[in-house]
């Protein structure tokens, strides 16, 4: 009885050691999951921006927040975009995106265009 009862013990301490990886495995992956989708939605956003003409309306100085719903689970991202004009032929367009409002696992990318350049 009392190595059933010890086996058991051992037993029970690997199943939640076993549960606890696999828990955090799970967190891990959706993260990684936010992130990644976040960076996509990002790098979208900057090849969008950056395939219009240098004065077209949507490049104008300032600041804009969209909100996009992806996924089957219909997962909410958060897309801020903030273009400033550094000269009168160079702007700076910087993209935020994460799958909350919180800084942590923000993805940002920032391209500057030129107007004489024509990128």
């Amino acid at each position: 009885m009392i190595e059933v009862m010890i086996s058991l013990f051992i037993f029970a301490v690997l199943i939640l050691g076993t549960s606890q990886v696999m828990i955090h495995s799970i967190l891990v992956q959706n993260r990684c999951q936010n992130r990644l989708k976040s960076i996509e939605l990002a790098v979208n956003k900057i090849e969008t921006l950056r395939s219009l003409n240098f004065d077209h309306p949507e490049l104008k100085k300032g600041s804009q927040e969209e909100e996009i719903t992806q996924g089957k689970n219909q997962k909410k991202f958060f897309l801020n975009t903030k273009i400033q004009e550094i000269s009168p032929d160079i702007k700076r367009i910087i993209v935020s995106c994460s799958s909350q409002k919180k800084q942590a696992g923000k993805a940002t990318l920032a391209l500057y265009i030129s107007r004489k350049m024509g990128f």
